[in-house]
C-alpha cells in the first residue's frame, strides 16, 4: 500500500466517525425509548464490582464491554458523563496489569498485559492475545475520538495513557525477537500478504481490532498493514451462501479438531467488530457489509424472534440479546434495530455484552435521518478453478514445489489460494497465488509451496478461487506424495549459504570463511537457531567445533515445541576444546517424542566470548 493511499484513509478517518461511515435507515424504535431503557440497565453500582477483578478475564469478557456501551452512549448523546463512566473503568484498566502489579506469567515474565489463571485453576497464568485484543481495543478508540474532537481535550491525558497501554500490551504479543518466550499466543505466522496465529478465527481478530484502533488513532500505517493481513487470512475462510447472500465461517478452520465447526454467536461479535473496522479502514467493502448484515437479519434471526446459536443459522443461542452487536450492520439491515429492541426490553437486567449493545442500538438511532447507499447489483457467479500441477498422483522429492491453477470468472478472479491436507477435512492454508499469466476473467496462478520440513508421506492440494464480491469456488482436490531425499536434515549445515536456513536474530551470529570454508561464530545468546519437523525417533546430530574466546567452549541446545505450546529442553550439550584447530563434538543421540511438530537447534557459545561451528548433520538410526 502506497504512502498516499495510507494518508487519504486515515483523513478519511477523521472526517467519519469512530463508529458508523453512514446513517441508518428508519426504525420503529424511538431514540428516547431506547435511552431510557439504556438508563434503567446500566446498573452503575453492580459494575463496580469489576473494578478490583484481576486473574479471572472477566476484564475482557464483561467489562471491557461496558466500556464500549459507554462510547457508543457519547456518541449517541454527546454526555461526557458516559466518558466519566468510561474512565472510572479505564483508569483501574491501567493499575491491574500485571507489571504494574509485579506479577508474572507461566513464563517468569511480567508483562504490561493482563494474565489469567481461569482456564488451568490458577495452576498456571497465561496471557491470551484474544483477551488482550478485546481490553485494548476500547482504549485505543478512547484515544481516537478524543483526537478528532478538540471538545474533548480535558482527557487528552488519559487518551495518551490508554493509547500507550494498548500498544505496549499490542507489542507483547510479538515474540520474534524473543522467540525463548514464543506461546500460541504471540507467535505471528506471515505467509504473503496474510497473517495469523495459530488460533481460532476470533482470537486473532479481536488482535486485528485493536491495531485498527491503534491505527485510527495515530495513523500509523504499520497496524493497518498488519491488520490487512489478518483480513486477508480470515477472507479466505468466509463462505458465501447465494441464497442468502451471506456469509458463514469456521470457528478455528486449520485446526483438525475444531476445523468444521461454524463459528457461534458469542465468538462472532469478536469477528464483528473487526469487520466494522476493517471497513472503516478500506479493507472490506459494502458488498462484503451488505452480506454480513444478511448472516444476522436473513439468517441468525428466525421469523418467530428466536436467534440461531451459529452464524450458519442451526441451533439456538442461550445469549439472544447478544444479537445487538451486530447493528455494526444497521446500515445493510435496518431490522435488527427492532429485533435487537424487542429482546433487549423483554429482559429484566442486561449482562455488559447485551449493555454495549444497548449502546449501539442508540448509536444507530441517534443516526436515524438518511437511507445508506443500497450496494450494488449482486453478482453471484462463483469462478471456475482447477489445479493443473502438479498432476495426479505426482511425488514430490525437492523442497519446494511449484503450484498451478487455472482460473476463469465473468467478472474476473480478485485471489487464488492454495491448501493441503492430508485427509481432505482438515486443510492447511499454503499461501495466495501470484497471477502469472492472462488476467481477472482468465488465467493462470502460481506459488511455490514450501515442503522441506513437510513429513513424507500422502498429501491432498486444492485451489480456492474468490472474485472480488466474494464469490468461492474450490478445487477438485490433487493427490500427490512427498519423499525426501534420505540424509541430513540439517539444512546448510556447512554455511556454504551463509545461514540460509537458520534463523540469524538480530545478526547475532556471524558466517566467517578461511581459505573457502565457511563456519558459523556466535556468542552466548539464543537468537541462532534452526526449526526442524521431525517425525517421532531416534536421531544422531554430530558437529566440529573450534576454540574462540569463550571459556566454556561449545553448547548446542535442543529444544522440543508441542502442539498445546508447551517447551520442553531435554538435550543441552557443552564441549571445551582441548586445542585451537577444528574438533569433532561428542555425538548426541535425540529421541524425538510425539506431539512436538517443531525441534529447535540452538548454537552457542557456554559463556561470555564467541565459538565457531561447522559441519552440523542430523540423520536418523
Amino acid at each position: 500500500m502506497t504512502a498516499k493511499k495510507v494518508f487519504n484513509i486515515f483523513l478519511a478517518l477523521v472526517f467519519l466517525g469512530t463508529i458508523f461511515t453512514a446513517k441508518p435507515a428508519q426504525s420503529a424504535v424511538s431514540p428516547t425509548n431506547a435511552k431510557s431503557l439504556f438508563t434503567k440497565m446500566n446498573r452503575t453500582s453492580s459494575w463496580e464490582y469489576y473494578k478490583t477483578r484481576v486473574d479471572d478475564s472477566l476484564i475482557a469478557w464483561d467489562e471491557s464491554y461496558l466500556l464500549r456501551a459507554y462510547l457508543f452512549m457519547y456518541e449517541a448523546t454527546g454526555d461526557k458523563q458516559y466518558l466519566d463512566e468510561f474512565t472510572g473503568h479505564a483508569d483501574t484498566f491501567l493499575t491491574r496489569r500485571d507489571s504494574v502489579r509485579g506479577v508474572k506469567d507461566y513464563r517468569g515474565l511480567s508483562l504490561p498485559a493482563w494474565r489469567s489463571g481461569k482456564y488451568t485453576d490458577y495452576k498456571q497464568y497465561v496471557i491470551y492475545a484474544v483477551q488482550t485484543g478485546l481490553t485494548i481495543t476500547p482504549l485505543a478508540l478512547f484515544a481516537a475520538g478524543v483526537k478528532k474532537d478538540p471538545s474533548l481535550s480535558a482527557y487528552q491525558a488519559k487518551a495518551d495513557k490508554y493509547l500507550a497501554a494498548a500498544e505496549d500490551a499490542i507489542a507483547i504479543h510479538d515474540m520474534r525477537d524473543k522467540p525463548q518466550y514464543y506461546d500460541v499466543n504471540c507467535r505471528w505466522y506471515e505467509e504473503g500478504n496474510m497473517m495469523h496465529l495459530d488460533r481460532p478465527i476470533n482470537m486473532n481478530l479481536a488482535m486485528g481490532s485493536a491495531m485498527l484502533a491503534v491505527y485510527q488513532a495515530t495513523g500509523d500505517s504499520t497496524y493497518l498493514t498488519k491488520a490487512t493481513k489478518i483480513a486477508n487470512y480470515f477472507k479466505q475462510y468466509l463462505i458465501l451462501n447465494s441464497s442468502t447472500n451471506s456469509y458463514k465461517w469456521n470457528y478455528y478452520p486449520d485446526n483438525s479438531q475444531y476445523g468444521t465447526v461454524v463459528e457461534d454467536m458469542d465468538h462472532s461479535l469478536y469477528d464483528i467488530e473487526f469487520v466494522r473496522l476493517a471497513y472503516q479502514s478500506g479493507i472490506f467493502s459494502s458488498t462484503d457489509m451488505q452480506r454480513f448484515a444478511n448472516t444476522a437479519s436473513k439468517v441468525m434471526v428466525k421469523s418467530g424472534g428466536t436467534i440461531t446459536a451459529k452464524v450458519d443459522g442451526t441451533g439456538t443461542t442461550p445469549y439472544p440479546g447478544f444479537i445487538s452487536n451486530w447493528l455494526y450492520f444497521c446500515n445493510w439491515a435496518p431490522s435488527l434495530a427492532d429485533s435487537s429492541y424487542k429482546i433487549l426490553s423483554a429482559k429484566s437486567s442486561l449482562v455488559p455484552k447485551e449493555l454495549c449493545g444497548l449502546g449501539l442500538l442508540n448509536k444507530v438511532l441517534s443516526n436515524n435521518t438518511t437511507e445508506p447507499t443500497p450496494p450494488p447489483a449482486s453478482d453471484t457467479q462463483q469462478p471456475q478453478v482447477s489445479v493443473t500441477a502438479p498432476v495426479k498422483d505426482s511425488i514430490l522429492t525437492d523442497d519446494s514445489a511449484t503450484l498451478q491453477a487455472a482460473a476463469s470468472d465473468n467478472k474476473g478472479v480478485g485471489s487464488l489460494s492454495f491448501s493441503y491436507s492430508v485427509d481432505q477435512q482438515n486443510w492447511t492454508g499454503i499461501g495466495l497465488a501470484e497471477l502469472a499469466s492472462g488476467d481477472g476473467l482468465s488465467g493462470t496462478w502460481k506459488i511455490s509451496w514450501d515442503i522441506k520440513d513437510l513429513k513424507d508421506g500422502a498429501y491432498y492440494l486444492r485451489a480456492i478461487a474468490r472474485d472480488d464480491t466474494g464469490n468461492t469456488a474450490v478445487s477438485t482436490s490433487v493427490y500427490c506424495e512427498v519423499k525426501h531425499a534420505v540424509g541430513n536434515l540439517i539444512k546448510n549445515g556447512d554455511f556454504s549459504q551463509g545461514v540460509q536456513g537458520w534463523v540469524n536474530l538480530n545478526n547475532s551470529a556471524k558466517i566467517n570463511s578461511t581459505n573457502g570454508n565457511y563456519y558459523l561464530t556466535n556468542t552466548y545468546n539464543w537468537d541462532f537457531y534452526q526449526n526442524l519437523t521431525l517425525s517421532p525417533g531416534i536421531y544422531k546430530l554430530t558437529a566440529r567445533t573450534k576454540k574462540g574466546t569463550s571459556a566454556k567452549g561449545a553448547r548446542i541446545v535442543i529444544q522440543f515445541r508441542f502442539s498445546n505450546g508447551t517447551k520442553t529442553v531435554p538435550y543441552d550439550s557443552g564441549y571445551k576444546n582441548t586445542g585451537t584447530g577444528w574438533e569433532s563434538m561428542t555425538a548426541m543421540t535425540i529421541k524425538v517424542p510425539a506431539g512436538a511438530p517443531v525441534t529447535r537447534i540452538y548454537l552457542l557459545s557456554g559463556g561470555s566470548g564467541n565459538q565457531h561451528f561447522d559441519d552440523l548433520t542430523l540423520t536418523a538410526i
